[in-house]
């Protein structure tokens, strides 16, 4: 059952609330007095009224000060105000609307005025509340539907990465094993075969040592086996490497000692990350060089990818992500943000571009 509305009365003349209060008297309101404006100040640290109906006159702090006082207060800004005041000057009203007030009631007060004033007021306060609390749930259902979408997520890059497990095992096993029984056998009938064979042969075992190279390749990029095996720093340490062989970049890797191994969704995040930026690099930075930085510090992981390419204007790539277009950045920081993480990206026309995830870390037991 709801109360009734709380009118919190600010006079330091007894009298004036004698007559508030007999004007009020048949309606469903309580009603709280207080004598001063440094009291009503620090009654509403712990009370909340739905009206405060506040003199203008007072000794000590008149009025308008205790309005303006109450109107910064976090609780108070909400809190209708309707001064009551003999004083009836434009400016005088403009000082009260200036320091927050309301509303104003004049001297000697109407009961149908008082009435009217008082009840719409409190209708404002009422439908305060209620959006308020539709505020509230609606940021319930917010913050229910992130956390749903967020394991959503999550699940759907464990499956990618189980999917990606799956297919590197398949293409090194079965494909890789069945290819390097065709190689045999060509070289079985290399030797039985007449010369005039060789050449045909020749060109089959090249393109069958081609292909080979092609599917264990395309397997160490699905999902490297030394991730799950050894962890993320000699998985970065030969990933490095075999890029900058590739590519033909100068690439370092600068690692502190783990002192044990990071969750497996963070090994995972921290790796498909330097991935994705490297491929990006190779491709649009026209970099020469490249360093990647793995440091913990304070239970917190602190990755970095720095290179000295063309950089590109930040404007852009906002524009990027608001359309969409950006993926390769918007799935590095859909990664670092799914482990607790925080993905930076700065970068300058000319001056390259830095890369930077920080992850919180449990604090060892």
């Amino acid at each position: 059952m709801m109360q009734p509305a709380l009118i919190l009365v600010v006079d330091d003349d007894p009298t004036n609330f004698e007559v508030i209060e007999a004007l009020l008297s048949g309606q469903d309101y309580r009603l709280h007095y207080i004598n001063s404006g440094d009291g009503a100040i620090a009654i509403l640290e712990h009370l909340e009224p739905d009206l405060i109906l506040l003199d203008v006159m007072m000794p000590g702090l008149d009025g308008f000060e205790v309005c303006r006082r109450i109107k910064a207060m976090p609780m108070g800004a909400t809190i209708p105000i309707i001064m009551v005041t003999a004083l009836s000057e434009k400016r005088d009203l403009a000082r009260g609307f200036s320091a927050g007030a309301n509303d104003f009631i004049s001297k000697p007060i109407s009961s149908i005025e008082l009435l009217a004033r008082a009840r719409s007021m409190l209708l404002l306060r009422e439908q305060y509340k209620q959006l308020q609390g539709f505020n509230t749930r609606l940021e319930a259902t917010v913050q229910m539907r992130t956390a749903q979408l967020r394991a959503l997520s999550i699940k759907l890059l464990e499956a990618q990465e189980t999917e990606r497990r799956f297919l590197a095992h398949e293409l090194h096993d079965e494909v890789g094993h069945a290819l390097t029984a065709i190689k045999l056998n060509l070289h079985r009938l290399e030797r039985i075969m007449s010369t005039q064979a060789s050449e045909p042969l020749a060109d089959c075992l090249a393109l069958v040592d081609g292909t080979l190279q092609q599917v264990r390749n395309i397997s160490l990029d699905l999902r490297p086996s030394m991730l799950d095996d050894l962890g993320l720093v000699p998985t970065l340490r030969w990933y490095i490497n075999r890029h900058a062989k590739r590519t033909g970049l100068r690439e370092t890797l600068t690692c502190d000692a783990l002192a044990q191994r990071l969750p497996t969704a963070t090994e995972t995040a921290c790796f498909r990350i330097v991935q994705e930026a490297l491929t990006n690099i190779a491709r649009h930075a026209q970099a020469q060089m490249v360093s990647v930085t793995l440091r913990q510090a304070n239970h917190t992981l602190h990755l970095t990818i720095q290179d000295d390419g063309v950089g590109f204007d930040q404007t852009n790539l906002s524009q990027a992500r608001a359309k969409g277009t950006s993926l390769g950045i918007l799935g590095m920081e859909e990664r670092g943000t799914l482990i607790g993480g925080q993905l930076s990206i700065a970068s300058t026309p000319g001056q390259g571009t830095r890369i930077a995830l920080r992850v919180p870390l449990a604090a060892p037991v």
